[in-house]
């Protein structure tokens, strides 16, 4: 399958482990405002950690069509809801979430995000983002990372998608048939699965363990 073109891209990072008030909006960045209203606003929390919405535009037939998904769901329960209010972000038009891996600094926020969202939706994740993690430390202490739980992403409207290989999104438009027209292929954007390390110096986390 081709992936195909888009005409915008807009990506807002919702949680990353750094922010800075003082840096000034560009031509290309748009930086939320430290004062409206003759007052200070809430500052954006930094976590580690990583959270982004990923917004796409393109024409689909005669019209120009947008999708917006969220990659990654932070470190804590709630980052992602307390910068999206400050931001004035609308999670609840999210068409996707997509986890990039199972680790807890980017799916801990996973459960209050779709409760925000308040509507069932697809979640593409790999299968073994489900495994329970440990860090088992040299000294022999240990502790249990947060890890994903099925039974509760479901009771929370999350469709979950397990898929280890390419695939693109968004997946409805992929879904439609036509008898006239063959498949209407929409493949804007691109899973790329597992990626497999090939060099030596990828050793991935020397303290983690999975069951």
């Amino acid at each position: 399958m081709t992936l195909q073109e888009i005409d915008n891209v807009k990506i807002t990072i919702l949680v990353d482990n750094i922010t800075d008030r003082l840096l000034s909006s560009s031509s290309i960045v748009k930086r939320p405002p430290m004062v409206s209203n003759q007052r200070i606003t809430k500052s954006p929390i930094a976590e580690h950690g990583f959270s982004a919405i990923l917004e796409i535009s393109y024409f689909y037939g005669n019209t120009i069509k947008t999708n917006k998904f969220l990659f990654d769901t932070g470190v804590s329960k709630d980052g992602v809801i307390y910068n999206s209010d400050v931001l004035g972000i609308n999670l609840t038009d999210i068409e996707t979430i997509i986890l990039s891996h199972g680790h807890f600094d980017h799916i801990s926020g996973l459960i209050s995000t779709l409760r925000r969202i308040k509507k069932p939706i697809e979640i593409i994740v790999h299968p073994d983002a489900f495994l329970r993690r440990w860090l088992v430390f040299p000294n022999g202490n240990k502790a249990r990372m947060d890890s994903l739980n099925e039974e509760e992403i479901l009771q929370a409207g999350g469709i979950i998608r397990k898929i280890d290989q390419i695939s693109f999104l968004p997946r409805n438009e992929n879904e439609i048939k036509s008898k006239k027209e063959g498949n209407k292929a929409n493949n804007r954007l691109l899973i790329t699965g597992e990626i497999p390390r090939v060099t030596k110096f990828e050793k991935g986390f020397p303290l983690q363990y999975k069951e």
